[in-house]
């Protein structure tokens, strides 16, 4: 079987010879920088009205059961311009009601209502393309950044 990416057979096997605390902490590294490339296709894709929901894709990486696992997230847990709207952006939304919350009616565009019919919004995709696009830049960018992390920690592994 071919080996999918070139020269991963030998820094995998550098990867192995770290201890386990050494190669948690690379593989946080190695998950970031390959978030990065999916989280700038992602801000070139996204509308920019105002530029709230660009600024706030983000890699996260998270460790689970063992697993170092990176995330690129949209408009979550941010401070008071958290784009809440991210996945109605990606997703589109169902033709809804609107209906005042604790109030009685609705001002909206010079007109009180006590329920406005909301037409829905069209899926306006910009994670999932992202992701799709730059898989092999991601991939060539955790390589390069594990062959740094094992270079720089080349003491310690031998």
């Amino acid at each position: 079987m071919d080996e999918p990416v070139q020269g991963m057979r030998e820094l995998m096997a550098g990867f192995d010879a770290l201890p386990a605390l050494l190669q948690r902490k690379v593989m946080t590294q190695v998950m970031r920088a390959g978030g990065r490339p999916i989280v700038r296709r992602a801000r070139g894709k996204v509308h920019n009205v105002s530029g709230r929901l660009a600024r706030s894709i983000r890699v996260t990486v998270v460790r689970r059961a063992g697993q170092v696992i990176a995330r690129i997230v949209a408009g979550r847990n941010l401070k008071k311009d958290d784009p809440y709207y991210a996945v109605m952006v990606e997703l589109g939304t169902k033709p809804h009601e609107i209906r005042p919350a604790g109030k009685k009616s609705l001002f909206l565009a010079g007109l009180f209502a006590e329920v406005v019919q909301h037409p829905g919004a069209k899926a306006e995709p910009f994670l999932l393309p992202a992701l799709e696009e730059g898989a092999d830049e991601a991939l060539a960018a955790m390589q390069e950044e594990l062959g740094a992390q094992i270079e720089a920690l080349g003491g310690l592994a031998g």
